[in-house]
């Protein structure tokens, strides 16, 4: 049953916006950039706001720069044959 009361933010969070700020339900459907959000039940729209907290590194593998190096080797070479 829909709540009268809209979330707050918090409580959106903490719902992980899987549900509807304005009638609680979890009939919401995203679409677009940014992140448009409408409710299926109540026909509310709204979007969701995100905070940059910081970046991961992620992990080289190993060789990686002799794998680019010999793809561009090749590419080269293609090339090289049909000018030819």
């Amino acid at each position: 049953m829909p709540r009268k009361e809209p979330m707050t933010n918090k409580e959106y969070v903490a719902c992980r916006g899987h549900r509807c700020p304005y009638c609680w339900l979890k009939e919401v459907v995203a679409y677009g950039r940014p992140i448009e959000i409408k409710c299926n039940y109540c026909h509310r729209r709204w979007r969701e706001t995100f905070n940059l907290t910081g970046y991961e590194t992620e992990e080289e593998p190993e060789n990686q720069t002799d794998k680019v190096a010999v793809f561009v080797d090749k590419a080269l070479f293609s090339t090289l044959l049909k000018e030819e």
